[in-house]
C-alpha cells in the first residue's frame, strides 16, 4: 500500500498541485490568519518528512488556494459549501478529494489553532482544528404523509440525534478535522476509504 505522502505525489503528477481549497472566514487580524497558515504548513511539513525526506518537495507544489473575501466573515458552512460547488465546477478536470471537499477556517478554529501546541512540539489533545466540508452532502427529507393524509409537505430527515445547524441526521456534511492530520493523511484517507471512513459527528475532532 502506497503511504499517504505517495498518493499525494500521484495526485501532482495528475493535476499539478495537491492539497484542499480552504475559505477564510474570519477577518479579525491578518497577523493571526497568517500565523495559523504558518502552522498549517508546519503541520503538513512535518507529516512529509516523517513519511520521508524525500517527499518535503511537495510542499512546493501544496496549494492551498485560499479563498478570502471579507463577506465570507461569518458565513454558514452551507454558503460555503455553494460557493465551493461553483468553484468545483470551473475546475471539472479535477478528480481527487481537492474537488469534493474544502477546508474552512473561522475564529474558532484559529484561537483553537493558536492556543494549540505547534510544530516541533505535538498537539497531543488535538486542540487545533479546521472544518473540513463534503461539496455533495444534501440534507436528506421524507413526506409528510401522517395518517395517510395526502399532500404533505417536505420536512427534514430525523436519526435522532442533537440537531447541527438544524440537522440531526448522523452526517451533517462536515467534520471538525485535527489540523495535524488535514495534509497528506486526510487527503489521502478522502480518497479512499473517502469520506463514510473518515466521517465522525461533531463535536468529535477526527483524526483519520
Amino acid at each position: 500500500m502506497s503511504s499517504d505522502a505517495e498518493y499525494a505525489r500521484e495526485i501532482v503528477e495528475d493535476e499539478g498541485v495537491w492539497g484542499f481549497v480552504v475559505y477564510r472566514c474570519s477577518y479579525k487580524s491578518d497577523g493571526e490568519w497568517l500565523r495559523f497558515l504558518q502552522i498549517l504548513n508546519d503541520n503538513v511539513r512535518e507529516s512529509l518528512e516523517a513519511d520521508d525526506e524525500e517527499y518535503l518537495d511537495l510542499m512546493d507544489t501544496l496549494d492551498w488556494a485560499v479563498q478570502e473575501t471579507p463577506e465570507l466573515e461569518g458565513a454558514s458552512k452551507e454558503e460555503i459549501r455553494r460557493r465551493f460547488r461553483d468553484w468545483a465546477s470551473e475546475h471539472a478536470d479535477l478528480s481527487s478529494p481537492r474537488s469534493s471537499f474544502c477546508i474552512m477556517v473561522d475564529q474558532d478554529c484559529i484561537d483553537a489553532t493558536l492556543g494549540a501546541p505547534a510544530p516541533p512540539e505535538y498537539d497531543s489533545e488535538h486542540k487545533a482544528f479546521v472544518y473540513i466540508i463534503d461539496k455533495n452532502w444534501r440534507q436528506r427529507h421524507y413526506e409528510d404523509n401522517v395518517d395517510g393524509a395526502s399532500g404533505g409537505g417536505k420536512d427534514p430527515a430525523d436519526e435522532g440525534f442533537d440537531p447541527l445547524d438544524g440537522c440531526r441526521m448522523d452526517d451533517v456534511g462536515w467534520m471538525k478535522l485535527a489540523v495535524s492530520h488535514v495534509a497528506p493523511r486526510a487527503f489521502s484517507i478522502l480518497d479512499d476509504p473517502g469520506w463514510e471512513g473518515a466521517y465522525r459527528r461533531p463535536p468529535k475532532v477526527v483524526r483519520p
